[in-house]
Formats: C-alpha cells, sequence, structure tokens
C-alpha cells in the first residue's frame, strides 16, 4: 500500500513539474497549473503525517499569516492564494523525500526537472537569437494573461532567471562524480545555460550567474568551506579596478559590448554604461530604481504595520515588496521560515554545504532585486539533488 502511495506522489509531483515548466502545455491548456499543486500537496500532507512534524511548523505559520492578510484587505497579497498553494507544494515535496528517502521519487523528480529545462533550453536559444525582444514578449506575457502570446515553445521569463540556483546543482555534479560522463554533461548543462542567458537579456541574473561561475572556477573541493569563501573574496579584489570609471566605461566598450552586440542584453548594458558614467538612470533601470524607491518609502512611512495600499509597493524586489505588504512585526516569521528551510537542508548536507551556501545566496539576491517566485528551485530542486548526492557518495 505504501508503495502505491509513493508511485502515486512521484507521478503528481513530476505532473505539476512538468504541467508548470513545460510551456508548451499552455498552447493546449488554459490556465490550471496552480490546481496541479493541490494533488501532491494534499497526498503528501496526509500519507506522511507532516501534520504531525515540528518542521513544517514556520511554513504553516507563513500560509496562515498571508491568508490572514489577504482576507484583511491588505492589497499585496489580494491575488497572493495561489502562490501560498505553489509555496506548500515546494515545502512539502521535499519534505516527502526527507521523510522517506525514495531514491526513486528524487530520481524522477529531477530528471524531470532538468529534462524539461535543457529541452526549452535548447529550443530556445535559437529563437533568443533571432527574436531579440523576445524576453519583453515573455516578461509581458507572464503579467497579464490576457496578451496574445505565440512563443509556447520556449523557456519561460521566471525560469530565466531561476537558471543561476539551478546551476549550481550541475556544479555539484561536476565536482562530486567520479563518472566522466557525468562531468561532461554538467559542462554542457552549464555552457547552454550560460548561452541562453546571455541572449535571454537579464542583467542582474546574467550578472549573479557570472559571479557563480567564477566563484566555482577557483573553487577546490578539498579546502574547507572558509577557505573557499575567503578565497571567493580575494577574488572580488580583483575587481577594483572596476571603481575607475574610465577603466569600467572602456572594458564595456572594448570587451563587452562585442560580446552581446545584436541582442537585447545590449541595450540594458548602454543603461548600465550610462548609469556608471552620468550617475543617473534611464530606460529599464530608471523604472527600476522608481520601484524600488517607492517600495523604500513605503517601509520608510510605515516600518512596523502592513501596507494596506498596493500602489505604495513597487512590487519590483520579492523580499522588500514583502517587508512593506506585512511590515516588520509580521516580516519576522516570514525571515524565520526562510533560516528554517535554509537549515533543514542543510542538516543533512557535508559535502554539498558550499553548493547550498552559494544556491541560498544566490536566491536571497534574486529575492532583493527581482519579484519573482523563485522557491521551488531554492528549496526544493537543489536541496533534493545535493542531498540526493551526498546519500550516493556516502553509501559507496
Amino acid at each position: 500500500m505504501r508503495w502505491l502511495i509513493n508511485t502515486i506522489i512521484t507521478i503528481t509531483v513530476c505532473f505539476s513539474i512538468f504541467f508548470t515548466t513545460f510551456t508548451p502545455v499552455k498552447a493546449f491548456v488554459s490556465g490550471g497549473q496552480t490546481l496541479s499543486f493541490l494533488i501532491p500537496v494534499v497526498l503528501i500532507f496526509m500519507f506522511d503525517k507532516l501534520f504531525l512534524r515540528k518542521e513544517i511548523i514556520s511554513t504553516l505559520v507563513v500560509v496562515i499569516l498571508i491568508v490572514f492578510l489577504h482576507f484583511l484587505g491588505v492589497g499585496y497579497f489580494e491575488n497572493y492564494l495561489p502562490e501560498c498553494l505553489y509555496l506548500l507544494f515546494t515545502v512539502f515535496s521535499l519534505e516527502h523525500y526527507l521523510v522517506t528517502r525514495e531514491k526513486s521519487y528524487a530520481k524522477w523528480v529531477l530528471l524531470t526537472e532538468y529534462g524539461i529545462l535543457f529541452i526549452l533550453i535548447i529550443i530556445s536559444i535559437p529563437q533568443f537569437i533571432l527574436q531579440p525582444n523576445l524576453t519583453r514578449i515573455l516578461n509581458q506575457a507572464a503579467e497579464d494573461p490576457t496578451i496574445e502570446f505565440d512563443y509556447y515553445w520556449c523557456i519561460s521569463y521566471r525560469t530565466v532567471h531561476e537558471l543561476p540556483i539551478l546551476s549550481v546543482s550541475l556544479f555539484a555534479l561536476f565536482f562530486t562524480s567520479n563518472k566522466r560522463l557525468w562531468k561532461i554533461l554538467a559542462i554542457v548543462g552549464l555552457a547552454l545555460m550560460l548561452v541562453v542567458m546571455v541572449y535571454a537579456s537579464s542583467a542582474t541574473s546574467l550578472l549573479l550567474m557570472l559571479v557563480i561561475y567564477v566563484f566555482f572556477l577557483f573553487y577546490n573541493k578539498r579546502k574547507t568551506i572558509i577557505q573557499n569563501l575567503t578565497k571567493g573574496a580575494l577574488l572580488l579584489l580583483l575587481f577594483t579596478p572596476f571603481l575607475s570609471t574610465t577603466f569600467t566605461i572602456g572594458v564595456i566598450d572594448n570587451v563587452v559590448m562585442p560580446v552581446f552586440e545584436g541582442s537585447s542584453t545590449s541595450q540594458r548594458i548602454e543603461e548600465i554604461r550610462y548609469y556608471i558614467k552620468t550617475g543617473e538612470t534611464e530606460g529599464d533601470m530608471d523604472t527600476r530604481d522608481m520601484h524600488y524607491q517607492t517600495t523604500i518609502n513605503s517601509i520608510i512611512s510605515n516600518p512596523i504595520l502592513p501596507e494596506f495600499d498596493n500602489r505604495k509597493i513597487g512590487q519590483h524586489s520579492f523580499l522588500l515588496d514583502h517587508l512593506a505588504a506585512m511590515g516588520l512585526l509580521l516580516f519576522v516569521p516570514y525571515f524565520i521560515f526562510f533560516y528554517d528551510r535554509y537549515k533543514r537542508a542543510k542538516q543533512y548536507l557535508h559535502v554539498g554545504k558550499p553548493f547550498q551556501i552559494v544556491a541560498s545566496s544566490a536566491f536571497v539576491l534574486l529575492a532583493v532585486f527581482k519579484n519573482y517566485f523563485v522557491f521551488t528551485s531554492a528549496m526544493f530542486i537543489v536541496p533534493l539533488f545535493l542531498i540526493q548526492t551526498e546519500n550516493n557518495l556516502t553509501s559507496k
């Protein structure tokens, strides 16, 4: 009976990942992605008896808190209930593995996630190259479901932002596997991720991915976490010449721009160049700066209690927006939830600890600068990969 339940849970979790990640589904089915989380959430909650486990208390507290703010009339959480179900799916799906330690479950989930991801990346790369403004179209379609959308066979805008986090798993595979084939596949996967990111016109995520790549380029698995992090900090000193405006603009003009010429990313780089040279923002940077400032002003004017007026929240920074919407008093349980989930995965890791630290740091940075819900990659997929890898290493 238990085998049957585990099989059903595996199928429903994989189906949910497929239904929400494989964008061509939208060409045939309109909506329903959120409801696909409901069945695995209920099954795992009941059959794994999560209601008896203290590990999910912080998760339930956050969900109850958000539902309370929704019914209280806080504008930011007016349409947030689907995200609550997504959050429960993320947490419960990892908890199912930690409770059952079913290797087949981890295998099928990871095969589904990364299999779909790389199929879409391979299909998307030529589309991004041929259609420089495709990222804008994807972004608009993600924000407004009424927009006519023809690019179903393309990686979603949200998934583009998850790539820096998801890349950490491939670095873990490269450094921990003793099989040459897996190392080669990891390198190929990392190369494909970088290529699609270059043409996807997401400057923040691209910069974060480059930082991660440089860190692991000099990573030594024989060194301790502190030693590797210290080396990473020392590497940052190599970028001190960029404190010079003249030097930085020279590098942008002669090194960076030729690489991105003809792509939509070049426009972002032009905006960054303008900001470095003049200290002023324009284009997307100017818009983003105004959104950030709107949220910061809201926090300053009302730091303790929730902000009911959604117009006073810029909706361009996941963490700052939540801090403004909840107020510092109610944001504390939210912060505890983040730390609790990080600590929950970390206790199962030894070799994988540095990778978990990098993935979690990437998540925090994305949550500060972007308003996309990227919990699943940081709190489910990458921890699942690292813990499963750790188990494989210790069982040998």
